[in-house]
């Protein structure tokens, strides 16, 4: 079973990560675990690993809808980032706070760098800037046995990217 990290993107819908969303069939609030809403990919920039999800039933209305960021962090922002790291099915979201350590492209993309690790459920989750507006979403982070993989870890890329995918 995949466990990640989606959230509510006013004018998209359910944001989370491509390799998340290629093997979700469901989707759920943390608070309603028990209620499950059949999910698939309604869009997707695979390369770069966004996806929004279509849920038919999900009550969007009942839930926060986060606003885009639309400039780029810089070296030394403050960020928030709220998922389920290391999720057991029980823990409400982890939020952790910490500072861009830097930026890097990949592919064409600009993704930041972040000082905290990112261990698996948390892909998916959203970058938060101090206006508590979402300015990317994590992507990329610690090999399965929570060592750095062979390219960067813990990265963001730059949310406005979703408004290239199809």
């Amino acid at each position: 079973n995949e466990i990640g990290t989606a959230f509510l993107l006013k004018g998209y819908g359910i944001v989370t990560c491509n390799h998340v969303a290629e093997h979700a069939s469901f989707v759920s609030h943390w608070k309603c675990k028990e209620k499950q809403h059949l999910a698939s990919v309604s869009k997707c920039l695979e390369m770069h690993d966004i996806a929004v999800l279509d849920s038919p039933t999900f009550p969007f209305r009942k839930h926060v809808h986060l606003e885009v960021q639309h400039r780029l962090l810089d070296h030394n922002d403050k960020y928030y980032f709220s998922g389920f790291p290391n999720y057991n099915g029980t823990d409400p979201p982890s939020v952790l706070s910490g500072r861009i350590v830097n930026k890097t492209t990949l592919f064409g993309l600009d993704y930041y760098k972040i000082d905290k690790p990112v261990y698996d459920g948390a892909s998916g989750s959203p970058l938060v800037c101090e206006e508590f507006k979402v300015a990317g979403i994590i992507v990329r982070g610690l090999g399965a046995d929570h060592s750095p993989g062979d390219t960067d870890s813990n990265l963001g890329v730059f949310v406005n990217y979703i408004n290239t995918i199809e």
